[in-house]
């Protein structure tokens, strides 16, 4: 793999009520490499206020935004981070659906290599 080469890691899943799920569970190849925007989405924008997300890498929590709201605004847009990924990081994305009924989120991570 080459200087910037990227992945894009993303996925949908309708989740019940009350249920935390991995939204993917991802290896990054063999070289040094960043993550550098993050999207999430909810169908239902009700329940913005109820849904958890926490991005963890090698199973330490790296992004645990909370409220998804409450820390990067308006749903549905790609937010710039900066997390370093080492060779063969396991990536993995998590989602809690805190609303009264199953809804349909997504969660996207675009990442690169840095050599």
């Amino acid at each position: 793999m080459g200087r910037n080469y990227q992945r894009d890691f993303f996925r949908s899943e309708t989740v019940a009520n009350a249920v935390t799920t991995n939204l993917w569970s991802e290896r990054w190849i063999g070289a040094e490499g960043e993550a550098f925007a993050l999207g999430v989405g909810v169908q239902d924008p009700n329940n913005w206020a109820t849904t958890t997300f926490s991005l963890k890498i090698n199973g330490v929590p790296v992004l645990d935004y909370g409220k998804i709201q409450d820390r990067i605004g308006s749903p549905d847009m790609m937010t710039p981070v900066d997390i370093y990924l080492p060779p063969y990081a396991l990536i993995e994305f998590e989602v809690t659906n805190g609303a009264a009924a199953p809804d349909l989120f997504f969660g996207r991570l675009v990442c690169r290599t840095l050599r």
